[in-house]
C-alpha cells in the first residue's frame, strides 16, 4: 500500500533551508518525501506516519477533535526528512511507475 502511495501521490524534493547553529545563519540543502491527501483521508497519512516511524502531518491538528477537522484546509500532508528511512525502504521496494525516474534523480542529490 505504502508503494502505491508514494507511486500516485509523493512528491521527492530538495529545498534551501536557513539554519542556526552556534548562533551563525547558514544555508543548507535538505532533502523530503511529501505525501498530500484530502482533509478526509487523514488517517491514511497518519498510517504511513506509523509505518516509517517518523515525520509529520501538516497542519497539525487533533483529527480526533470534529471541530478541529472542520476548520482545517482541505489537503493534509505527510513529510519525512530521513532521507535514509526513505532511501532504504524504496531501494526495498522500487516503484515500477515513471515516478521511480524523480526518486533515482531525487537520491542523486540527497
Amino acid at each position: 500500500m505504502v508503494q502505491a502511495y508514494l507511486s500516485g501521490e509523493s512528491v521527492f524534493y530538495n529545498y534551501i533551508a536557513e539554519k542556526k547553529s552556534r548562533g551563525n545563519i547558514y544555508q543548507s540543502c535538505d532533502s523530503s518525501l511529501e505525501i498530500a491527501q484530502n482533509s478526509h483521508d487523514v488517517v491514511i497519512l497518519l498510517a504511513i506516519k506509523r509505518f516509517f516511524n517518523g515525520g509529520y502531518i501538516k497542519p497539525k491538528y487533533d483529527v480526533n477533535d470534529i471541530l478541529q477537522c472542520k476548520e482545517s484546509r482541505s489537503v493534509n500532508r505527510y513529510i519525512i526528512r530521513n532521507t535514509k528511512t526513505i532511501i532504504k525502504y524504496v531501494d526495498s521496494y522500487p516503484m515500477l511507475t515513471r515516478k521511480y525516474l524523480d526518486y533515482t534523480d531525487w537520491k542523486k542529490n540527497s
